[in-house]
């Protein structure tokens, strides 16, 4: 009941934006963490589904990268709410098809420039290791390749590196669980790593170089913050170590 409600009020509030407001609540139940992947699915469907209404049928390049200036104050308020969620639901490794929506909806916002690259970039990036057949990895390359393009520092920035391989981590993680509750080893053995953005940067030394040091700073236990991470135990001194210490110097 709850699926076909998100998808009704979906289709209202695409004729009528004043009823806006009013679907947050409805949406909130889409997206809590445990709640039906059909559902959230079907409410980042809907928000997509809301944005490509509000243009105004712009055919041409140049008319879509106007559209930005013609959508309207509601809905881009409404899309501004619901960007957390949406950014959230990338990394959702229990189903590919709410990656997919999600995707496809930030593609759009960032075409029309409804939201800041920065934000979006790291979580772009890390659904590359999404390399199932059904996944979202050559989908992902491409808006990030068309991001690039616009903002080639941004996409190489040493602070979307970090952030972007923590949450390939975290999403890598899910994906290896999600696997195993469904008994496939083919689902793990399908699970990518992120290395297109050195890709993009072949052409550029200094932007590597910024890469690689940001990556490797990664190593250190102060800078690496990851959730559910226990640093392993430091091992006891070795015999031939001890009796190394207790011998007096000459």
């Amino acid at each position: 009941a709850a699926l076909y409600a998100i998808k009704a009020i979906g289709h209202i509030c695409v004729r009528r934006t004043d009823l806006l407001p009013s679907w947050n609540l409805a949406l909130a139940a889409a997206w809590a963490p445990a709640g039906p992947v059909q559902l959230k699915q079907a409410a980042l469907t809907s928000l997509h589904e809301l944005l490509r209404s509000d243009a105004t049928g712009a055919e041409t390049a140049a008319e879509a990268a106007d559209s930005a200036a013609e959508t309207s104050a509601v809905v881009t308020a409404a899309l501004q709410q619901q960007l957390e969620h949406t950014l959230e639901a990338l990394g959702d490794a229990r189903h590919h098809g709410v990656r997919r929506a999600a995707l496809s909806l930030l593609e759009e916002m960032l075409r029309r420039g409804l939201v800041h690259p920065m934000a979006c970039l790291p979580h772009v990036i890390a659904l590359e290791v999404d390399a199932d057949p059904q996944g979202c990895a050559p989908h992902a390359r491409a808006v990030l390749r068309a991001s690039f393009e616009r903002h080639p520092r941004m996409v190489g920035s040493a602070g979307v590196a970090v952030t972007s391989m923590l949450l390939s981590f975290r999403l890598q993680r899910g994906l290896r669980i999600a696997a195993s509750k469904r008994g496939s080893a083919a689902d793990t053995a399908s699970i990518g790593t992120p290395r297109y953005v050195f890709e993009l940067l072949a052409g550029s030394r200094r932007e590597r170089f910024g890469l690689l040091r940001a990556l490797v700073n990664l190593l250190k236990p102060t800078d690496l913050v990851v959730d559910e991470l226990v640093a392993p135990p430091t091992p006891p001194p070795s015999r031939h170590a001890t009796e190394l210490e207790s011998t007096p110097l000459a």
